[in-house]
């Protein structure tokens, strides 16, 4: 199904509208540019299954427009969710989570980090591991947001936002 605004309201309006919606066990999402692995929903899936964890994020292979990939970035673990975004793009939760941590932060302020004060709320409260297998295809070009705003960016953004909380 088709869902849009009328006017651009955001990355954290788009996924709430979209999940609202939904009716399934799991949720994640992807950007239009960017691939999950054949393998990937099945594979996180049945690690959620066989560890208990309530989340699961997996490493991810940047690649170029052309779909040349340029290295497998391999994430942190999930203790240094603390001071850094170590989900990166791959990754899949429990509806039962969605549930009880609810929306995504519209905010103004929240803007570019919306995953990262999500993945944080979660990790709070449920159990989070990571899949250690690079599983989706993060395309790199000067239209997307990782290209834009810098890793250092996105980081001293969402450090202000905790403080000013």
């Amino acid at each position: 199904k088709y869902i849009r605004h009328q006017t651009n309201r955001g990355l954290a309006a788009a996924l709430n509208s979209g999940f609202h919606r939904t009716r399934g066990k799991y949720l994640t999402w992807t950007s239009d540019d960017n691939m999950y692995a054949a393998e990937a929903i099945e594979s996180m899936i049945g690690f959620l299954k066989k560890r208990g964890a309530d989340m699961v994020y997996t490493d991810y292979y940047l690649i170029t427009p052309r779909n040349h990939v340029l290295r497998c970035v391999l994430n942190q673990r999930p203790k240094y969710l603390k001071i850094a975004n170590c989900i990166g793009f791959c990754f899949l939760y429990r509806r039962s989570v969605y549930e009880k941590v609810g929306d995504y932060n519209e905010a103004v302020k929240f803007k570019y980090v919306e995953d990262f004060d999500y993945w944080l709320r979660i990790k709070s409260r449920f159990k989070v591991e990571k899949l250690e297998r690079c599983f989706y295809f993060a395309r790199i070009h000067p239209g997307s947001l990782s290209y834009k705003y810098s890793w250092k960016t996105y980081q001293r953004t969402m450090l202000l936002n905790l403080f000013s909380r």
